[in-house]
């Protein structure tokens, strides 16, 4: 059996040395006919991947795994992520995305096998667990803003995302599904290509012991960051609902974002007295904010702006 790792990655250098470390002391023991390789789509023009690629092939760890580097020039997530798919869909029987700022358990990939062979998924979607720095403030943890989803072990849910999923290829090669090039700056591609999978009859299930675990910067816990991701994942729904032109589901997420937006403006104040509560509320807030101003039309291109960060950074 045949398995590749998809890996979009941009100007990420420690995160991606990381990550594939980890994936090459992926224990497949139970599962010792699996060929796992790994394909990272390195999306900065100037190919600034391909060296941790080939020091990471010529270093020796406890799997060996194939790697491949493919350079995906054209600016967007959702080009490196078809470019990436593409090339997996090849002579594999599943396919898997990862971020290049997370790292695997050691049994990850086993897990994820486990549950899609047992229940004949299409996909099977894991928990993602942050990690902070040090000094990252107590009220940042007890938010649990960066807290992903959780749901039952095994339990067939109706979303995913590309930060911990794996895929069974012959779904995509049958029905043909693509990340939507039209949300290139944007984010929430990963969001409508799995909507649009489930639509087409994708059985997706959770696995709560396939495990990956998400490295929070510090620019990540501050307050700035943290208001613009809860407006940019608001707005990714209602981009994706403008995009499906079905009047009923626009209609119902407005009235369901200025719902979250007044529910979140009202318990604002319990910010005085609990910072999980009023957290709750802030997200509700700009989530709602997100919803309403993006089925007016609005974009939050998120990804133009990271992209323009790390290029000042790496300046």
């Amino acid at each position: 059996m045949r398995v590749a790792v998809v890996i979009v990655t941009y100007k990420r250098p420690e995160g991606l040395s990381k990550l594939l470390r980890e994936l090459k002391r992926q224990d497949l023991s139970g599962a010792p006919t699996v060929e796992l390789n790994v394909i990272v789509v390195d999306n900065d023009p100037a190919g600034s991947a391909a060296q941790i690629v080939t020091e990471a092939a010529e270093h020796g760890h406890a799997r060996s795994i194939g790697l491949t580097y493919l350079l995906e020039p054209r600016r967007g997530i959702p080009f490196a992520r078809n470019r990436g798919m593409q090339h997996a869909l090849t002579g594999t029987s599943y396919f898997a995305f990862i971020d290049d700022d997370e790292y695997p358990t050691p049994t990850w990939m086993r897990k994820l096998l486990d549950t899609a062979i047992a229940l004949y998924s299409d996909a099977v979607l894991g928990p993602v667990k942050p990690v902070y720095p040090e000094g990252t403030p107590a009220w940042v943890r007890r938010s649990r803003v960066f807290e992903g989803w959780n749901h039952a072990d095994r339990s067939q849910i109706a979303e995913a995302a590309t930060n911990n999923v794996l895929v069974r290829s012959d779904f995509i090669r049958q029905h043909r599904i693509e990340f939507d090039l039209r949300m290139q700056a944007c984010g929430g591609s990963d969001y409508r290509f799995f909507r649009q999978c489930v639509h087409a009859g994708m059985v997706i299930n959770w696995s709560s012991s396939a495990v990956v675990f998400e490295d929070i910067p510090h620019s990540r816990t501050q307050w700035r960051w943290m208001a613009q991701r809860q407006i940019r994942l608001g707005n990714t729904f209602a981009v994706d609902a403008r995009l499906s032109r079905q009047l009923p589901r626009i209609i119902s997420l407005y009235a369901v974002g200025l719902a979250r937006a007044m529910l979140g403006f009202i318990t604002l104040p319990l910010l005085a007295v609990s910072s999980r509560l009023g957290t709750s509320a802030a997200v509700h807030l700009l989530r709602g904010i997100g919803i309403v101003s993006g089925i007016h039309g609005y974009r939050h291109e998120e990804y133009d702006q990271i992209r323009l960060d790390r290029e000042r950074t790496a300046a």
